[in-house]
């Protein structure tokens, strides 16, 4: 789903696209062995029509909550509402959303407001970390343009 023309500095060149979901009504032993099977820290939940509603995160998971008479659910326990973020804000605005609400992840939406990715502080700072033979190739492509231009 990523736009060959996105920027590298946009949330949607950065997020994972393959992303684990539940739906509210999806039972808690489900999503914790999800979270184990998919080794993630957390997961959107969203309705019918791919919207998301919550975040369900480990963190969640082991709050103190009042016990129920009822099976709990992903609904129960979710941390609503999503913050989210659009595939084309920068990673900079992802970062900002991330530190003031104290999240981990975002999940990523399109102008309808659908999931179409998350977004993770480690992808966040892939955008930064680049290996040296990464930045000589940049220096090189950047020193090449400047002559040829």
């Amino acid at each position: 789903m990523r736009d060959a023309g996105m920027k590298i500095t946009e949330v949607g060149a950065v997020m994972t696209t393959d992303v684990v979901t539940a739906a509210p009504g999806t039972p808690l032993g489900d999503v914790i062995r999800a979270l184990g099977e998919h080794r993630v820290g957390g997961l959107p939940v969203t309705d019918e029509e791919d919207r998301v509603i919550g975040v369900i995160s480990t963190s969640d998971l082991t709050r103190p909550r009042p016990v129920r008479r009822r099976t709990r659910t992903a609904g129960d326990v979710m941390s609503a509402p999503a913050v989210v973020v659009g595939a084309r804000a920068t990673v900079t605005e992802a970062s900002w959303l991330m530190t003031g609400h104290g999240v981990a992840r975002l999940p990523v939406v399109d102008d309808e407001e659908r999931l179409v990715g998350i977004v993770t502080r480690a992808g966040l700072l892939q955008t930064v970390l680049r290996t040296d033979g990464a930045i000589e190739r940049a220096v090189r492509r950047d020193v090449s343009g400047r002559r040829s231009g």
